[in-house]
């Protein structure tokens, strides 16, 4: 079989995108009113399908090479490479063994292990070059950031493969993007990776305030931002402005009907991840490995070693070839579970879901015992599965975090957890842990943190898991889009309130976190650079603050103090700013549902939703169905590439008939280190080890793929050059007007939207912010097909707030691009 390369993995996909680019046309009546109606998304779908179909026939590491590949950056992006100090990643460690407790430290295996690490943590900085000029002109803005947490299931993916989606968020909200290099599993599994990107984050924290970074993350790295949200919160790390969820993975335990619906619009495959085998995956039971340890030492002690190494190597290779090639009466043990008929005496009358623990897992298939021993996710152990940082739908609470948007696709695999996760976060009361994984600390979580979480639903029809990936096509732009509106308007939101803290305009007596609502905020009026901090002015047409916009979403009814009195904000003069205005939240929550032409609807009530109606005991176990089709996988992986696995493991038994691993010695904690059978950092060997790497070699197939996912960035970024060559006196970002104080302020409305559709009409003379009273010279001027207008005596160009939407009448439709008038032109902002 071929290396995985970009030639093989083209010979393999080529001949899909063909046959649906041929039969797309005679079967498209089937796909009518829905995403894959479409050619280009029903070709990007079934590419990413066979891609992983193709990769599952290959080792975990190759996997891992080909994602980690070196992908050159366009001329228009500007990235930068820091690296994370090992102080901010032993604080980062303090925090997730204070989380975890005793209890979670015993159950991950110790608090040591996951430490290790081959080489320094990195994080590259990915911004649009414009964009990077004009930060460096403006030292004293404080520049919007987004920590981005790439998805690939825990264990494959790379910064460089999700370049071309960092990039167009980058764009589209004029922020900078961190995304950090973290350690993938299975060699490096559950914490490893949580620690080096809760680091990133405090080195982000390092720099400025968190008032001016958003988490976004897809899939693993949803899941994974979602438990950083609550380790920030528990141990009093300053929140961010909120976060944005795109097809979060929150539930690893596949409990939730959609795992076992029809998805034939989502490419996940129905048995998960399985991969031919190979000293990363899959790693040994503890049953294989106990046997092998017990049948050496008892050999050594009793005399019957008589030539060393030698006859310790026949012992173990022995042992370890027995528990490959079992009796032809028992094969089902070989592929790592047992199947006990229903005459056994020890089966005994059970549920048919399963709750994770430690050891072997037993679920009822059809009236027979399924004990599985394999470690069914690369990313931690069966016992884990369940555990709130893993599951964070099993969190104690979900209250008390900043504004979060959730992305679902609605054919995906994963959509009732993450639907479900969506209300939770808004009503922890309402759906508290289940019991099997309730302790003290998730109680003392629910009744500390009982206050929902601002959430932002969005349900996206029929469209499948992580749409950005297929960045190219009509639904991933409306995700795009709606994206930047939410991001706008929590960049703005924060630093309103960050403004607030310290204006003199705002009375005393009214708390500073709901001193200004943004959803009634049409401008922001700041001083000159003489002046100190920043200074709010309201118009006199603005209404009441929303009495749904609460601080509440913040507090701890136990300590009645909001969480962002941890913050401490370091306000700039100038800083850009945004007034995307979004629905109002009620009860905590804005529920939509967009269909394949961008129109927003609303969601069906919660008792409406099959994944609300699921018992509260099921959440979180293992579910008889996917145990199946794991079985049916499984057993013809193991039955294909049985003889790589005996490798494998006749390989492990040399090295430890070798010398064996190093271990970690005792810090006299009394704590002792076990890593599970797949971390690396328990398979040490005294030469060193090393792991799969990004390569500096251009990987072409990676690069076409990032080319196209760029196309539409690349047609905006010429179109902006073509307006810049046509226009002088360019300013720099998108800017509002900066008056001074003595300057009486009449705040133009930004809300004059083609009704129902979101978009600017064609008359954008009231959009304008000025100064009142005085006589406007407009200078206009064109980046990123927004209009600049320069037209107060003395006053500072910091950011004009892009479109704003009435709070009464929310934008209903995402299909059209937004469209502005510069100089009798109708600009599209893609």
């Amino acid at each position: 079989m071929p290396d995985m390369n970009t030639l093989s993995v083209a010979a393999a996909t080529t001949p899909t995108v063909l046959s649906v680019g041929l039969s797309h046309y005679l079967t498209k009546s089937k796909h009518r009113g829905k995403p894959t109606y479409h050619l280009g998304y029903h070709q990007g779908l079934e590419l990413v399908r066979r891609f992983l179909v193709y990769a599952s026939h290959r080792t975990v590491e190759e996997l891992q090479a080909f994602t980690a590949q070196y992908v050159p950056v366009p001329t228009w992006v500007h990235v930068e490479e820091a690296v994370i100090s090992d102080e901010l990643l032993e604080e980062a460690a303090a925090r997730i063994v204070e989380q975890l407790g005793t209890d979670g430290v015993e159950r991950v295996g110790g608090k040591r292990w996951w430490k290790w690490r081959v080489k320094e943590v990195k994080g590259e900085w990915i911004e649009m070059r414009q964009h990077y000029h004009e930060r460096l002109k403006h030292k004293d803005w404080a520049p919007r950031t987004i920590l981005y947490v790439h998805g690939g299931a825990y264990f494959f993916g790379s910064v460089d493969e999700h370049r071309y989606q960092l990039q167009r968020h980058a764009r589209k909200m004029k922020a900078r993007v961190f995304a950090p290099r973290y350690r993938l599993a299975p060699q490096f599994p559950f914490p490893c990776g949580l620690q080096d990107i809760l680091a990133s984050y405090l080195y982000l924290l390092s720099q400025q305030d968190a008032s001016t970074i958003i988490f976004m993350g897809d899939s693993a790295g949803g899941g994974a931002v979602a438990s950083l949200l609550c380790i920030c919160r528990d141990q009093g790390i300053p929140l961010p402005a909120g976060s944005i969820l795109i097809s979060p993975w929150v539930d690893l335990t596949h409990s939730f009907p959609s795992v076992i619906a029809d998805n034939s619009g989502d490419y996940i495959p129905a048995h998960g991840f399985l991969h031919k085998s190979s000293p990363a995956w899959p790693p040994p039971t503890e049953e294989d490995i106990e046997k092998a340890v017990a049948e050496a030492n008892g050999s050594s002690q009793t005399g019957e070693t008589t030539e060393g190494t030698s006859s310790l190597t026949a012992n173990i290779k022995e042992q370890l070839k027995s528990s490959i090639s079992r009796s032809k009466d028992r094969k089902e043990e070989a592929q790592g579970f047992d199947i006990i008929p229903p005459s056994t005496p020890t089966l005994r009358k059970q549920s048919t879901a399963a709750v994770p623990t430690k050891g072997v897992i037993s679920v009822l298939i059809e009236d027979h015992e399924v004990r599985i021993k394999d470690q069914i996710q690369l990313y931690t152990t069966n016992e884990l599965l369940s555990h709130p940082l893993v599951s964070p739908v099993l969190q104690g609470s979900l209250g008390g975090l900043p504004p979060m948007m959730v992305l679902v696709g609605g054919s995906e695999v994963l959509r009732d957890e993450q639907i479900y996760f969506a209300h939770k976060a808004a009503s922890p009361r309402k759906y508290p842990p289940p019991d099997h994984v309730s302790t003290p600390q998730q109680l003392a979580a629910l009744n500390k943190w009982k206050h929902g979480t601002d959430v932002y639903l969005q349900v996206f029809d029929d469209c499948c898991h992580v749409t950005p990936t297929l960045s190219f096509t009509k639904p991933a732009k409306y995700m795009y889009r709606s994206i930047a509106r939410f991001g706008d308007w929590l960049f703005a939101r924060d630093a309103l309130q960050a403004a607030a803290v310290v204006g003199n305009t705002i009375p005393d007596t009214v708390d500073p976190v709901n001193a200004i609502d943004p959803h009634d905020l049409d401008s922001v009026i700041e001083p000159l650079p003489s002046q100190e901090g920043l200074q709010i002015t309201r118009a006199e047409t603005l209404s009441r603050p929303s009495s749904s916009s609460s601080s509440s979403s913040y507090e701890s009814d136990e300590e009645g103090a909001n969480v962002r009195n941890h913050i401490s904000r370091k306000l700039t003069k100038a800083q850009p700013a945004a007034t995307y205005n979004i629905p109002t939240f009620t009860n905590h929550m804005v529920r939509q549902r967009v269909d394949h032409k961008g129109n927003i609807h609303t969601l069906p009530p919660a008792s409406e939703l099959e994944c609300m109606q699921l018992p509260m005991e099921e959440i979180g176990c293992i579910k008889p169905e996917p145990v199946r089709r794991w079985m049916e996988g499984k057993k013809v992986w193991d039955g294909k590439y049985a003889k790589a696995k005996k490798r494998v493991q006749e390989q492990r038994a040399k090295e430890i008939a070798e010398g064996g691993y190093l271990e970690f010695e005792d810090d006299g904690s009394g704590v002792v280190e076990k890593p599970p059978g797949s971390a690396l950092a328990g398979r040490r060997r005294r030469e060193g080890e090393t792991v799969p790497g990004r390569s500096f070699k251009p990987s072409y197939g990676l690069k076409l793929w990032s080319m196209i996912g760029a196309k539409q960035d690349v047609k905006t970024m010429e179109l902006e050059q073509k307006k810049e060559e046509k226009k002088e006196g360019s300013v720099g970002l998108e800017t509002i007007v900066q008056a001074p104080p003595s300057a009486p302020v009449a705040a133009g409305h930004l809300s004059d939207m083609v009704k129902g559709e979101g978009n600017l009409s064609s008359s954008s003379s009231s959009s304008n912010i000025v100064a009142e009273g005085a006589k406007p010279e407009k200078t206009q001027s064109q980046i990123g097909g927004l209009e600049r207008i320069a037209s107060v005596p003395g006053a500072v160009l910091v950011g004009r707030p892009p479109a704003a939407v009435d709070v009464k009448e929310p934008f209903d439709k995402l299909g059209r691009e937004d469209q502005e008038t510069v100089n009798g032109e109708v600009e599209v902002r893609n």
